[in-house]
C-alpha cells in the first residue's frame, strides 16, 4: 500500500512538473525558426485553396504535378510569405500585406522616417541615437533596417512606432529592407536547406535600377517525377511574383556594391543565428495567427 502511495505521488509530481514546464515554455515563447516553420506547415494548404486557380495555372504552364507535396509546399510558402509582407505600392504608409507592414522611403530628401515616433515615449526617430552597430549613421531614422531589426520589431508584443495618418505599427521597410528580411526569414526557417547540393534551392536580393526584388531558383517536379527548375522574381513592394523556367545552376550575381551588401545581410551566418535565437512570445504568436485567420476567414 505504501509503495502504491509513493508511486501515485511520484506520478502526480511528474505531471505537475510537465504542466509547469509547458506553462513556462508558453510564457517564454518559441524560437523564430520553429514558429515560422509551424506557420508555413499550418497555413500552406489554406493558401493553396484560396489561390487554387493561380496554382493550377502555374502547374499547367510549367508541366508540374499539382498533387506533389513538395510542389504544393514550395509554391505556397513563397506565396504566403509574400502575401504577408508585401506593401502593395512604394507610397509611404502603404500596408497591403496580411501583417500590415508599412512601406517608408529611405535615402531621399525630406526623409519621412525622421517623423516616425516611438510609441514608448513619443520621440521622433530622427532624434534617437542609432544602435551601437550603426554608429556611423546620424540617427535611428537613418539606419538600414537589417533583417534582425526588421523581424525583432515585427515580433514585439506591442506596436513600436506611430505616424499621424498611419496609426501604430510594429516594423517597416522599403524595397531592399523587405527583400533582405524575406530571404533571411526563408533561410532561418530552413527553406534553402538540402543535404544534396545539386538539389539545393537558392535566393538572392537582385537590384534592378533603383529597385530591389528577390530572385529565387526553386525545384519542382513533373508528373513523371522529373526535376524542373523554376525561377521566381518576388517583388514585396509592388505585390508581384513572376515565374519562368530556369536552367540548372546558380542565380546570376550582380557585382554592384549595394546588391553585395544586401545579400551579405540576408545570408550571413551571424544574421541567421540572430534570427534563430529570436524568441516569439505567446502574445506575438497569437497576433500573427489572428491576422492570418482573418485573411482566411477563420475567425
Amino acid at each position: 500500500m505504501k509503495h502504491l502511495q509513493i508511486t501515485f505521488l511520484l506520478v502526480i509530481y511528474i505531471l505537475s512538473y510537465n504542466i509547469l514546464s509547458a506553462q513556462k515554455a508558453t510564457e517564454k515563447g518559441t524560437s523564430f525558426r520553429l514558429f515560422w516553420q509551424d506557420i508555413f506547415e499550418s497555413y500552406h494548404e489554406l493558401f493553396l485553396a484560396r489561390d487554387s486557380a493561380s496554382y493550377s495555372g502555374f502547374c499547367q504552364q510549367h508541366g508540374l504535378n499539382p498533387a506533389n507535396k513538395h510542389n504544393r509546399k514550395t509554391y505556397a510558402t513563397i506565396g504566403l510569405l509574400h502575401r504577408m509582407m508585401t506593401s502593395g505600392t512604394s507610397s509611404n504608409c502603404s500596408t497591403a500585406g496580411i501583417l500590415g507592414i508599412p512601406y517608408y522611403w529611405h535615402w531621399v530628401d525630406d526623409m519621412p522616417r525622421q517623423s516616425i515616433q516611438w510609441v514608448a515615449d513619443g520621440r521622433m526617430l530622427g532624434d534617437v541615437s542609432p544602435p551601437a552597430s550603426f554608429r556611423r549613421y546620424r540617427s535611428y531614422a537613418d539606419i538600414d533596417r537589417t533583417p534582425d531589426i526588421f523581424w525583432q520589431d515585427c515580433m514585439a508584443d506591442e506596436p513600436k512606432f506611430y505616424v499621424d495618418g498611419c496609426d501604430t505599427f510594429y516594423t517597416f521597410g522599403w524595397c531592399s529592407e523587405r527583400e533582405m528580411a524575406f530571404l533571411a526569414m526563408l533561410r532561418t526557417a530552413g527553406f534553402f536547406e538540402n543535404r544534396n547540393q545539386a538539389l539545393q534551392p537558392s535566393g538572392r536580393v537582385a537590384v534592378e535600377g533603383p529597385h530591389s526584388v528577390s530572385a529565387l531558383k526553386l525545384r519542382f517536379y513533373a508528373d513523371s517525377d522529373q526535376l524542373i527548375w523554376i525561377e521566381a522574381k518576388v517583388d514585396n513592394t509592388y505585390n508581384d511574383i513572376t515565374w519562368r523556367s530556369a536552367k540548372n545552376g546558380n542565380l546570376s550575381v550582380n557585382k554592384e556594391r549595394y546588391e553585395t551588401w544586401y545579400n551579405k545581410q540576408a545570408a550571413s551566418a551571424s544574421m541567421i543565428d540572430n534570427l534563430r535565437f529570436l524568441q516569439v512570445s505567446a502574445v506575438a504568436a497569437a497576433r500573427i495567427r489572428h491576422q492570418l485567420n482573418n485573411y482566411f476567414n477563420l475567425n
